[in-house]
């Protein structure tokens, strides 16, 4: 009874998965050419609309594969482009091949600003508190906290953030592993099953027949429910991927329209100058390609493309003496919310992550990583003397100032209705840190400008190899450097790292766990109308 149930179990793996290798190779992937204009350009795809059709999703293909022509073609590509495509159906239409036909004249994202008819910020309130003072000083009195060393090593990443990253990194190759096409691992369950059975008949010829028919019956259920596990996975997957491209596509139309509906008169100058940024980057960067555009009244988005180390990053870079602009903040540090419904729940246009605590988990506890957090004119969180964090403050009139953790003085600034802190020094009064933190991760990161009018968010992708690597804390200063910041820090990283963009459908980033993480704490910008 066990060796014939043993063989039609086997048998029944073999023959699925020769059944979906055999359907594989008789299908043949889809493929087709695609004729119109490009309504968005991403680093990973374009939303191309053909003549009669809604705007569909065209990305670029991630592997090995992909040749430097089609990168610099697809690099190439603008907004309002005529471009002809030929792509291969693979879980989505992979670019093979793009031509332009057509090159549209240079055109910044419209959207309202204060010379556009009928828009009337609303003046900002006068301040009616006093200013804000440490309850205690937190300075140590045993050691001076001006070395900036000493501030590092204070500073340097727990066990438990080391263990965090290594979670991220099983996570993400688990996700990758589910990325194998279906035969293929139905294939590798049927060759360890193989391997296992002969060992079986090994341990027979040795005198051992209880074990081998204990390990038999082992491998005969096990490959049946490891085969119907991955079978499931997929489906799963699949559904849960058209799902999301078709909200992606829908949201992006929307956008789309929206914004080229507005007047071409309201289209302001951009905040950054990209001949300047290209040559700042070009002395710390290989291959780094820039596509700024204004975003609202007081923002700027700018995609960044870097080649080595190959790296995909969105940074916003936000007006703060425009007085429309009004800065808002989650603050629930006794529980975890999603960046995309803090934004939505504020009417907030740009958002990015804030701080997720000791883990992953949702009532991890922020541990280690609390710093001096003030909202509306209240006292949040404050640092611990043995922890000191990097902050950034924003008076009434939103003029920023940045405290860095070196900083001996741990005093708040007076009038700051809103402060937010970080993690470690990134840039301090125009000099790039660059100790510990060499290892390249996901990132966030927060900037202001030398005159504190200025402030720069920069989310960067990792720990997805083709894709994005991510940046180390040297490169993150470098970049931010090159557009303009004169002091920054580092927030929370790796799976939290996201921003959040009302015009473009959500999150527009790639966060290393595929969607985005819940955090405790969240900064965004909202517009006043």
């Amino acid at each position: 009874m066990d060796k014939r149930f043993g063989r039609w179990t086997l048998a029944l793996a073999l023959l699925i998965s020769l059944l979906a290798a055999r359907q594989g190779l008789a299908d043949g992937p889809a493929s087709g050419d695609t004729t119109g204009t490009v309504t968005y350009c991403g680093p990973e795809f374009l939303l191309i609309r053909a003549a009669g059709d809604v705007p569909r999703r065209h990305s670029l293909k991630t592997s090995e594969t992909t040749g430097a022509d089609l990168l610099s073609a697809y690099r190439s590509v603008g907004l309002d482009d005529e471009v002809v495509v030929h792509w291969t159906e693979e879980g989505g239409r992979r670019i093979d091949s793009i031509r332009i036909l057509r090159k549209a004249a240079t055109r910044p994202v419209e959207g309202p600003s204060a010379a556009t008819p009928g828009f009337a910020p609303t003046p900002t309130p006068t301040p009616t508190m006093g200013p804000i003072t440490a309850a205690a000083p937190t300075t140590p009195t045993s050691a001076p906290t001006t070395n900036a060393a000493s501030s590092d090593a204070a500073n340097r990443s727990t066990t438990g953030e080391t263990v965090n990253a290594q979670i991220d990194n099983l996570l993400a190759l688990s996700a990758r592993l589910m990325t194998l096409p279906i035969s293929l691992l139905l294939t590798t369950v049927a060759a360890v099953g193989i391997v296992l059975l002969f060992f079986s008949g090994r341990l027979s010829r040795v005198g051992r027949p209880v074990a081998a028919a204990r390990l038999r019956t082992a491998v005969y259920l096990g490959s049946a429910l490891f085969a119907v596990f991955l079978v499931d996975r997929k489906i799963s997957l699949l559904q849960a991927d058209m799902a999301a491209l078709k909200s992606k596509v829908n949201s992006d139309t929307l956008a789309a329209i929206a914004t080229h509906a507005s007047p071409a008169s309201s289209v302001r100058p951009l905040l950054v100058d990209p001949t300047a940024v290209q040559t700042g980057l070009n002395a710390h960067f290989k291959d780094a390609t820039i596509r700024p555009s204004t975003y609202d009244a007081a923002t700027d988005i700018v995609q960044i493309y870097i080649g080595d180390p190959l790296v995909q990053a969105y940074l916003a870079v936000v007006d703060l003496s425009n007085p429309a602009v009004e800065i808002k903040l989650g603050t629930g540090l006794d529980q975890k919310t999603l960046t995309s419904d803090f934004a939505v729940a504020n009417g907030c246009g740009l958002a990015i992550n804030g701080e997720a605590g000791q883990s992953p988990a949702m009532n991890s506890g922020l541990g280690v990583w609390r710093g001096n957090m003030v909202y509306q004119g209240q006292i949040v969180s404050r640092e611990a003397a043995s922890s000191l964090r990097p902050f950034l403050g924003f008076d009434p009139a939103n003029h920023a100032s940045f405290t860095p953790a070196s900083a001996a003085d741990r005093t708040l600034p007076a009038y700051t209705p809103t402060l937010i802190w970080g993690r470690l020094d990134s840039i301090v009064n125009g000099v790039v840190q660059t100790a510990d933190e060499r290892f390249r991760q996901p990132r966030t990161a927060m900037g202001i400008s030398q005159d504190g009018k200025r402030l720069y968010l920069l989310v960067v992708d990792g720990r997805q190899q083709r894709y994005s690597v991510g940046f180390s804390r040297a490169e993150v200063g470098y970049l931010l450097q090159a557009f303009g910041a004169y002091n920054a820090m580092l927030c929370d990283e790796g799976g939290s790292s996201c921003m959040y963009l009302k015009q473009f459908g959500g999150i527009v980033n790639s966060p290393s766990d595929g969607s985005e993480r819940p955090t405790y704490t969240h900064f965004g910008i909202a517009l006043r109308h």
